[in-house]
């Protein structure tokens, strides 16, 4: 790794869990945070109080002719490496498009296999390998670069945050509720939702004109016409009804009608002030007593937003409330 005949070059390194920014780079800032960097066996020594800070390094296209500013945050500056490492995870997370399969091992190469792309600035890196390493030519930044940096499209191939915890369970607890117990993909997709809004809803078509008393009395009437149940007696005994027949039981009929009543009342109230129990032509004056468990009246308003709460985002992404948290910067 890192031999490039004399070239910086910036390789993708799969292991790694944050960026490393070799000596070919141009340092924007340090955050003043250390890490600890640990190698792949516990026999070889770890490095101590590795700096970290962002940095920004050149890349330029060899077929456009177009020169990228690509920065990457919160890397472990380690000057004595020759060449840069960054892993994939990093750059998806940032919204790059990645493929890392190589061409010569897709049946039908593509020109978007082996690369990195950047919808935005439409950037296009090609990959190379060397030996099988994946990898794409970069260098430091030029006086001018520097100084005119507004006059070059600007890609970030890290999250552009000022902290990264590489450490952190929320991605794989989102990576284990993306399947169920079966092994399938879980259908996050939104259900579609009915919103009735008051253009929507005009039950005033459905009546030539508004209903009297003698059309309710007669459609109930027809109803109790057209019922053939009957009621069993004894001499001079009233008829005796199931408790459960609606026709029969006056009690529960009435009842089945008052909810009825209400739930109109309360659908034609959508999205109004107020009620009005009072008379109308159709029907009498209705008093509630107070406290009865039958009356209920609900609101909903909107507000300033709040911004995002670690409770929200735990709920939403399924994450531990201290990491959820820890996702959310302090406000100043």
């Amino acid at each position: 790794m890192g031999q490039y005949s004399g070239q910086s070059a910036t390789e993708l390194d799969s292991h790694a869990n944050m960026a490393v920014a070799g000596t070919n780079v141009s340092i924007i800032s340090k955050s003043g945070l250390k890490a600890t960097v640990t190698p792949f066996s516990p026999d070889l020594s770890a490095m101590d109080d590795v700096e970290i800070g962002d940095v920004a390094m050149a890349y330029d296209d060899p077929r456009t002719g177009i020169t990228y500013i690509l920065v990457m945050r919160n890397a472990l500056l380690i000057p004595a490496m020759n060449h840069n490492l960054i892993p994939p995870f990093l750059i998806r997370e940032a919204g790059l498009f990645l493929d890392e399969t190589p061409k010569c091992h897709v049946s039908a190469p593509a020109a978007t296999n082996h690369s990195i792309i950047d919808s935005d600035s439409g950037m296009h890196i090609h990959l190379e390998l060397n030996g099988i390493f994946s990898y794409f030519l970069t260098c430091q930044l030029t006086l001018d670069e520097m100084e005119y940096w507004e006059n070059y499209p600007v890609v970030y191939l890290t999250p552009d945050s000022d902290r990264w915890d590489p450490n952190t369970s929320a991605y794989s607890e989102m990576e284990a509720s993306m399947l169920d117990a079966d092994g399938y993909i879980i259908d996050r997709s939104p259900s579609n939702r009915m919103i009735v809004d008051d253009m929507d809803v005009d039950i005033s078509s459905l009546y030539k004109e508004p209903p009297t008393w003698d059309q309710i009395a007669s459609v109930i009437g027809a109803v109790i016409a057209g019922d053939q149940l009957q009621g069993s007696c004894t001499t001079g005994e009233p008829p005796s009804y199931d408790v459960d027949d609606v026709s029969f039981n006056p009690t529960l009929f009435s009842m089945r009608i008052i909810e009825k009543a209400e739930q109109s009342v309360a659908s034609a109230a959508i999205g109004a002030c107020t009620v009005n129990q009072g008379a109308c032509d159709i029907f009498e004056e209705r008093s509630f007593p107070e406290g009865d468990p039958h009356v209920m009246v609900g609101a909903a308003t909107a507000g300033k937003s709040r911004g995002v709460t670690p409770e929200h985002l735990s709920k939403v992404w399924r994450i531990s409330h201290e990491d959820a948290a820890r996702l959310i910067p302090p406000r100043n």
